[in-house]
This record gives structure tokens, sequence and C-alpha cells, in this order.
């Protein structure tokens, strides 16, 4: 079945009703969240990061829709995401572009490799962004300080490498509503651990046209998708902000299961 008309055959399913949660999502502050991303790489007590403080300490602003980072650019810094939503992507020779990951506070944007980078990809800021800036020597003198950041950081960089796979797997089997209820669903708990969800609302700056270039959606396509989903309130839209109206059918509905997520944890 082609993936336009099996997304499309959504609407002939029955759905039942479901109970709202309301309330309107607020994320922390910076730091605690970017602390809390580490924090869950590892379930480590925020205490014990002064690694990540110290690492923290030069910072810039990068506005929304800006590049963080450019293709085939070299740096002898490595950039961490300290708030905000940033994406990586692609242009292909056609000229279209493909969003390869998101990435959320406490993120490293540029790979870690030696004291100098060579990007693959472009990063841009989703939304505005504040970034920490440390040379890359003094990422592996922090980290070296500290064996349990080093060990979060590695966990963290598994659980992105799960990721991937997932939008792989979404990309070759997944219908449109497939896609895109399960990045919402992945979203939802990635954010819940930087503690940027409240009753299950949280921010969504991305586009539509941003939405279809990490799904490999035309924006119709993802317009039409998002009304699938709101009218059979699952989720809801207000401005930027999403809010999932029944998480455990919403998850079940696209077979997201979150265990690829904590791949070293039970948690679920």
């Amino acid at each position: 079945m082609r993936r336009d008309a099996a997304a499309e055959s959504v609407t002939n399913r029955s759905i039942s009703s479901s109970d709202v949660y309301k309330g309107v999502g607020v994320p922390r502050s910076i730091d605690d969240a970017t602390c809390r991303r580490i924090e869950a790489a590892e379930r480590l007590h925020i205490a014990k990061l002064p690694a990540l403080e110290r690492l923290c300490r030069a910072r810039e602003t990068v506005t929304r829709r800006r590049d963080i980072a450019r293709q085939s650019g070299s740096s002898d810094h490595v950039y961490i995401l300290m708030g905000g939503m940033a994406a990586r992507y692609i242009i292909l020779p056609t000229g279209s572009r493909r969003i390869t990951a998101i990435l959320l506070p406490g993120d490293t944007v540029n790979e870690i490799g030696g004291r100098q980078v060579v990007l693959d990809h472009n990063i841009m800021a989703v939304s505005d962004c504040e970034v920490a800036t440390p040379t890359a020597r003094e990422f592996e003198e922090n980290v070296a300080t500290s064996l349990s950041l080093m060990e979060a950081l590695w966990r963290s960089a598994m659980a992105h490498n799960a990721i991937m796979r997932q939008w792989l797997a979404s990309a070759g089997r997944r219908t449109a509503f497939e896609m895109i209820a399960h990045l919402l669903c992945e979203l939802h708990v990635r954010m819940s651990e930087l503690g940027m969800v409240r009753d299950d609302t949280f921010s969504l700056p991305l586009t539509q046209e941003e939405i279809g270039d990490a799904t490999g959606l035309t924006s119709v396509h993802v317009n039409r998708t998002f009304k699938v989903l709101k009218e059979n309130s699952l989720i809801a839209r207000s401005g930027t902000d999403c809010r999932l109206l029944d998480v455990p059918r919403l998850r079940s509905l696209c077979g997201f299961d979150p265990g690829y997520l904590f791949p070293f944890s039970t948690q679920r």
C-alpha cells in the first residue's frame, strides 16, 4: 500500500473519545533542563555534575532559523545546546532539505572527535537557542575530570543512535499518521525528561514544512495528518504548544515504545 493512501485510511478508524488533561506546558530554566538532560542519561544527581557547569560558562545566542554551524565548516569548539530546539539537516543536490535529527537542551551540537571538527551537515536553530561554546580542549579536560559525565554523554549518544534507527524505520515502513504520531510521542518523552512538559503539553516550534522535512512528507500531507490527529481528539494545538490528549492511545496507534530512548534502563 502506498504510504499516502495508508496514512489517509486512518480517518476510517473507529477512535473513541478520550479524557483531556488540562494545563499549560511550562519549560524549566535553561540550566535545569540541561542538567536534567545529562542526569537522565545515567540517573545522576545534579550535584554530581560540576564538570557540566564548567563547560557551560561561555555562551552565545542564536536566533530562530539561523544556522548554529554549517556543513564543511571546521571549528575547535564544541557546541552544547543550553536552551531552545535545534535540528540537524542536509541540503541535497536538488536543493531539497532533509532534517536528520532534532536537538534539545543538553545535546552536543557538533560531533566530538578530536580538536578539529568538520561537519558533514548543517545545524539550524528551530527556535531561539542559547549555546555553550567551550573549546574542544576545554571539553576534553573537563570531561576527563568526571567519569560519570563521560559515561552519561556516551549513553546519551547511544540514545541518539537509537532515535536515528527509529527515524529510518519510520521513513521506510510507517504511514504518515504513524510517523508524525511517533515523532510527537518521542518528543513528549524526551522533553519530559528535561522537565519541559506539563500536563502532557510541550512547546513544538517546528513548522509543518520542517516536520515534513523530518518525515519526508509534503507540507500538505503534514497539515492533513495533524487535522486527523485533532479531529480524533488525540492532540490539541495552540500556537506553538502541543498537547497530547490521550498518550496511551496515541502510543498504541503508532506502535510507540519509549524503551529505545533508555537503552541502559528498564524505564518505560
